[in-house]
């Protein structure tokens, strides 16, 4: 447990890639950062999963990421690239608040508890494209920035009509009194083309004695969930299955 995983200030040209965080407030915490890349990370249990904060020329992406406050959240930064991520079970997905020039593309936003995306009103310059919204508890976006451009999204509230079968619907997805998705996708993109990330195997104890009971534990994550995690053994004589119980605890199988 810790108050941030990773913090960087005055900081520039920046990997942060491949690792597990969980059990923090912050999980990835750039404070006056440029030139910042944050990719293929599992950041769980953080209350604040990625948090930009006077940060310019950034990407984060092929993240997977569970926060109970904001997945990610931008404050005062610019010219952030948010794309190829998944973001569930967080408060709001990502949070703005003033910041500008920023592209959310391809992100899978869903089963949030509040919105999955939040603008303020000094955010301004935000593009949306292409991105996935399910399963947003107060509503798959609130935008209350300028000049936000929102395109190509699939939205699971949408109650248009597709008559020609394009995939896109027919009338604009409304979002605010000014704004609108006009291309709106009649179906999510994802498809599950990935395997299951592996990220961390233990086994105690580290060298057992014939006989001896093995506790073995795993911790997996897959872009789109698990419904469960299934060990094999050869005993000798033959392969044996079985169904692995997750701890939420510690995260692991």
């Amino acid at each position: 447990d810790s108050m941030t995983a990773v913090f960087l200030m005055n900081s520039k040209n920046i990997l942060v890639r491949s690792n597990t965080i969980n059990n923090s407030i912050y999980g990835v915490y750039p404070y006056y950062t440029q030139l910042l890349n944050i990719t293929n990370n599992y950041i769980s249990r953080t209350n604040y999963g990625i948090y930009f904060q006077y940060s310019d020329t950034a990407k984060a992406k092929y993240n997977i990421i569970y926060a109970p406050t904001n997945g990610i959240r931008l404050f005062y930064s610019k010219n952030i690239e948010i794309s190829w991520n998944t973001i569930r079970y967080s408060g709001t997905g990502i949070y703005f608040y003033g910041s500008n020039y920023t592209v959310i593309a391809n992100n899978t936003i869903r089963d949030n508890t509040n919105y999955g995306i939040s603008i303020d009103t000094e955010s301004y310059n935000t593009t949306i494209l292409g991105n996935c919204f399910v399963n947003n508890s107060a509503g798959n976006i609130f935008d209350d920035g300028n000049g936000s451009i929102i395109d190509w999204n699939y939205w699971d509230d949408y109650t248009g009509n597709d008559a020609d079968g394009d995939g896109i619907g027919d009338t604009p997805y409304d979002i605010s009194a000014t704004n609108s998705d006009k291309r709106p996708l009649m179906y999510p993109w994802w498809t599950d083309t990935y395997g299951p990330a592996i990220r961390a195997i233990y086994h105690v104890p580290d060298a057992p004695n014939e006989l001896e009971d093995v506790l073995i534990q795993v911790n997996v994550s897959d872009m789109n969930g698990l419904n469960k995690v299934i060990l094999s053994y050869y005993n000798g004589e033959k392969w044996n299955n079985i169904t692995m119980v997750y701890n939420s605890s510690s995260g692991f199988w």
